[in-house]
């Protein structure tokens, strides 16, 4: 039964434990608390003496080339967005990723740039895509070696990368059958 004449402060038992701040001294009583955006703002306005061409977050182009003018670059970018929308969906080869942004009218420099970033990033990995179909066709589809050969050929698949993947999942249905 909680009476009406304890304070805010006070629960059922007594006084509530002070709150201490885990990050840094408390604000004194005149500080106002900045709003996220603000901060956010001031940060960014404190870094822009240093260099306003550049922020942390963004990476830099390995290759070392610029898209020629301004409508080149709006394009490579929007075949870069298409093809991320592509590869959210599913998972893409190397060969199929290239062949995507040919179609979307990219040349093939500005096709190279955009893999070899997507490649830095790990949004395009043809041994990951290999092993994720070696594990459907042994496991879901029950199919043989060759027909799984013959669907890591056709999506693009390099052959070394193909027999590394085969060989991986023989080595652990030999282990499995052992057990």
């Amino acid at each position: 039964m909680v009476d009406g004449s304890r304070g805010p402060e006070e629960g059922a038992e007594g006084p509530l434990a002070p709150v201490i701040p885990l990050f840094g001294s408390r604000p004194g009583p005149s500080a106002e608390r900045a709003e996220p955006a603000s901060r956010a703002k001031a940060a960014v306005d404190a870094g822009a003496g240093a260099d306003a061409a550049w922020h942390i977050t963004w990476t830099d182009d390995a290759s070392g080339e610029q898209p020629v003018d301004e409508a080149e670059a709006e394009h490579r970018a929007a075949a870069e967005a298409a093809l991320l929308k592509k590869l959210r969906a599913r998972s893409l080869s190397v060969r199929e990723s290239r062949a995507f942004l040919i179609e979307q009218g990219l040349a093939d420099e500005g096709a190279d740039a955009v893999i070899d970033g997507l490649l830095r990033h790990g949004y395009i990995d043809d041994l990951r895509l290999a092993e994720q179909l070696v594990y459907i066709g042994t496991d879901r589809k029950r199919q043989g070696r060759v027909a799984i050969a013959q669907t890591l050929a056709s999506r693009g698949i390099p052959r070394d990368i193909a027999d590394a993947a085969l060989a991986d999942s023989d080595d652990i249905a030999a282990a499995s059958s052992s057990s």
